[in-house]
């Protein structure tokens, strides 16, 4: 999937867990992808092992040398014991240098975490204006994103010259362009007739 391969050819990226209802993050590698599926590992006795096996929901976000950011949501499960070894074995061939941080006596603290289902978006920051690109794997449609203009619109509008991208066209109502619209919320704020709400409000 070329999402994921995306995460992999960045590598290191940010994962964000929460515990106790506080924020925490750090770098973590992805590992190893397969197909549809986002591998990484972490220690046993580490805050992120025992917030994964709390609350496994993690959001992880990278950017890559052409300024195309993703961002991915997804439940991290426990490899199950029966393929532990095969897979810890794969990543280490797959990542030399974590060899040169355990060996062999020192790999079993490591467990393999995967990822086999997520909704995820990606920036494409670098073009003019920034366009946005949604994906999900394992589960049904992306959720959806950005504001939509709905039936009370009077076509006033006010909103057009306002909206940094040019995402808002004419009609009847008028229409955002979910790929450009960066939610500023700044349409939503000046509709006299608040017709204009997240998607995820709808």
């Amino acid at each position: 999937m070329k999402e994921l391969e995306l995460l992999r050819k960045i590598k290191s990226v940010t994962f964000s867990t929460s515990w106790k209802n506080e924020p925490y993050s750090r770098i973590i590698d992805v590992m190893l992808v397969e197909g549809e599926k986002l591998f990484f590992v972490t220690g046993r006795g580490k805050d992120f092992y025992k917030q994964l096996r709390k609350n496994p929901v993690v959001a992880i976000t990278g950017m890559d040398e052409n300024y195309n950011m993703i961002r991915l949501k997804g439940e991290a499960k426990l490899l199950p014991l029966d393929q532990m070894d095969e897979y810890r074995e794969k990543i280490f061939l797959a990542n030399p240098a974590l060899g040169g941080i355990y060996n062999q006596e020192q790999r079993d603290i490591l467990d393999v975490f995967y990822i086999d289902s997520g909704h995820g978006d990606i920036f494409e920051l670098s073009s003019h204006p920034p366009r946005r690109s949604q994906f999900s794997f394992g589960l049904g449609l992306p959720v959806p994103w950005g504001y939509q203009i709905g039936e009370e619109c009077i076509e006033c509008g006010q909103c057009v010259p306002l909206c940094c991208t040019g995402a808002i066209s004419e009609g009847t109502p008028y229409r955002i362009e979910p790929s450009l619209c960066l939610e500023c919320g700044k349409c939503s704020e000046i509709c006299p007739v608040d017709a204009i709400i997240h998607a995820k409000m709808l």
